[in-house]
């Protein structure tokens, strides 16, 4: 329960900093110290006046999961992780109306068997980076949602 309330905790002060015009409402001033880094299907923009970033799923048409995306959503995490600077991560997309389809399911089928221990091993890492995460963690999902999709938040 004490943790529950801690990260709730978190979660308000993490809140109560951000803006969506990147200013700090503490000190009412403008953030231009932004950093970014980007792959093929995820993109990070880290805001070093609070300690957030925001990280975009980009793999059109609906940010299906396949083995590259798994394991570059792993590292940009683990990037963020390692970052002492970074308290907390918007997970969100940049398709406009789009979170995410879930599962690409191209990458269970007609492929070989070490493929798919591949697939399913960077599945499980990138679940464990974020459920082990030290950082506060929200989605932003800025479209609509499947019901098979609210079942995994």
């Amino acid at each position: 329960m004490a943790a529950a309330l801690m990260r709730f905790s978190s979660v308000r002060l993490l809140a109560a900093t951000l803006s969506p015009y990147g200013v700090h409402q503490k000190h009412g001033q403008i953030s231009n110290q932004r950093r970014q880094f980007s792959n093929t299907y995820i993109s990070v923009e880290m805001d070093d006046a609070t300690g957030v970033a925001v990280m975009k799923m980009k793999r059109p048409p609906v940010n299906s999961l396949n083995l590259e995306l798994l394991t570059e959503f792993a590292i940009s995490l683990e990037k963020l992780e390692i970052d002492r600077g970074c308290r907390g991560v918007i997970l969100t997309s940049a398709i406009p109306k789009i979170f995410s389809a879930g599962l690409d399911i191209t990458e269970m089928c007609g492929k070989n068997a070490d493929h798919y221990g591949e697939f399913w091993r960077a599945l499980q890492e990138m679940w464990l980076k974020l459920y082990g995460s030290n950082m506060v963690t929200i989605a932003a999902i800025n479209a609509s949602i499947l019901y098979s999709e609210l079942g995994r938040i």
